[in-house]
């Protein structure tokens, strides 16, 4: 079982527009769902500077 202590007191603030966490900067590419594949090989060989891909559908 996942200890889920916490969620709902920082969801709100990793969801907000205003980014209080300054998470925003973690991601540092965005390509669609379809580009899974070359996304994780970029992720894997860090290729780009790649520290977090964000996919959307």
């Amino acid at each position: 079982m996942t200890d889920k202590a916490g969620v709902d007191e920082i969801l709100p603030l990793l969801a907000g527009a205003d980014d209080p966490l300054d998470v925003e900067d973690l991601r540092t590419h965005r390509l669609p769902l379809a580009q899974e594949p070359q996304a994780y090989e970029m992720f894997q060989q860090k290729r780009d500077g790649c520290v977090k891909v964000v996919l959307t559908p």
